[in-house]
């Protein structure tokens, strides 16, 4: 028998079988490790995106300009505690805590005094007029809730400044550095009258406040026009300007002297083509829910 011829024969073929398996077997399995490594690649870029931090969206909350809290603070920038409108915001197309004078500080600070600051000296100035001490601890504790925090006072300064309470029935007050005192003496008189006007340097208007939930920061928006009044004769030319330097013009119209103490000059009549001043107040990390001022700016259209 020719059985060893025959098994000869029978490994040929298993070798040749396994000659043409193997370059497939070797494909399939390179195949399959460029495939799992293509995905494993992908999956992880897409994982890593899936995963990433979605971006805060600058969303805004609007807020109610006649509630409380928002009222105070638009108080804060235009009329203070003592009813009278401060013009720094409007008359500058740019402001924030580097912009304010010494003297600017110290006003602003003192729109959270109270009468109970003050103290009686039991002493008496040149004019007889008693003299009462409010501590420089309280000027900058009162400062900082304003201006936030790195702001700092040079102390030798003096203003006058009208309160909202009074003092020996007086509100109006001139107030000098003390050294020996540690605060500032203040002598309080009878206010000093001021000229009534046919018609005010300029008109505003509180529109909206919204807040930026992101970071806490609230917003105020103001409208604002200036005027310019030139007599001629029993006539005016009133101009109304959106801007404080009187570049740009919104109208300019002649006038009587009685129409104006007839019919006043309205804000509301020029909202379209009016500026806008926007107050930016911030969050203070050292105190919680409290605001203050970080910046203002006008805006023309």
């Amino acid at each position: 028998m020719n059985f060893g011829l025959s098994e000869n024969n029978s490994n040929e073929k298993n070798d040749s079988i396994l000659s043409k398996i193997i370059p497939i077997v070797i494909i399939v399995v390179v195949a399959l490790v460029v495939f799992i490594l293509v995905f494993t690649i992908t999956n992880s870029i897409f994982n890593k995106k899936d995963t990433k931090p979605k971006q805060q969206t600058n969303t805004t909350q609007k807020l109610d300009i006649a509630s409380q809290d928002v009222k105070i603070l638009y108080r804060y920038v235009t009329t203070g505690t003592n009813g009278i409108r401060v013009d720094k915001f409007v008359k500058n197309s740019k402001v924030d805590k580097t912009s304010f004078t010494d003297e600017e500080k110290l006003y602003f600070a003192l729109q959270y005094a109270e009468v109970e600051d003050f103290e009686n000296l039991g002493e008496h100035n040149e004019k007889e007029q008693p003299l009462y001490n409010i501590p420089m601890s309280k000027i900058k504790k009162y400062m900082t809730r304003f201006f936030g925090n790195n702001v700092k006072l040079e102390e030798d300064v003096s203003i006058d400044y009208l309160f909202s309470f009074k003092i020996n029935d007086l509100s109006y007050a001139h107030l000098t550095y003390s050294e020996e005192h540690e605060g500032y003496d203040a002598a309080f008189s009878k206010a000093p009258t001021t000229e009534e006007k046919l018609v005010d340097e300029f008109y505003t208007k509180f529109v909206s406040a919204y807040k930026k939930p992101n970071d806490g920061s609230v917003y105020l928006e103001e409208k604002v026009i200036y005027t310019d009044l030139e007599e001629n004769g029993d006539k005016y030319k009133l101009s109304i300007y959106k801007d404080y330097d009187k570049n740009s013009v919104i109208e300019t119209k002649n006038v009587t002297k009685e129409s104006l103490e007839n019919k006043p000059i309205k804000i509301e009549d020029y909202l379209d083509n009016a500026s806008t001043i926007t107050y930016v107040f911030k969050p203070n990390q050292l105190s919680q829910n409290a605001l203050y001022f970080d910046s203002s700016s006008i805006k023309t259209k």
